[in-house]
């Protein structure tokens, strides 16, 4: 039998980034998403590389 663990990350900007990309002007939303894009990778990079080989690949599971 197979051993199959679960984590759950939550990648939700603070309350008040949030109200900045609602109220920012298009460049800002975008400087915003693209800082979220950025962090959400680095932070699922650095859970994969400390999980190493105890589960299957981020991208096997379609993140």
């Amino acid at each position: 039998m197979q051993k199959w663990f679960g984590i759950d990350l939550v990648f939700r900007p603070p309350g008040s980034v949030q109200v900045l990309w609602v109220l920012g002007t298009p460049p800002v939303r975008q400087l915003i998403e693209d800082r979220q894009i950025r962090v959400t990778g680095e932070v699922l990079g650095t859970a994969e590389t400390e999980l190493g080989d105890e589960g299957p690949s981020l991208a096997e599971v379609g993140f």
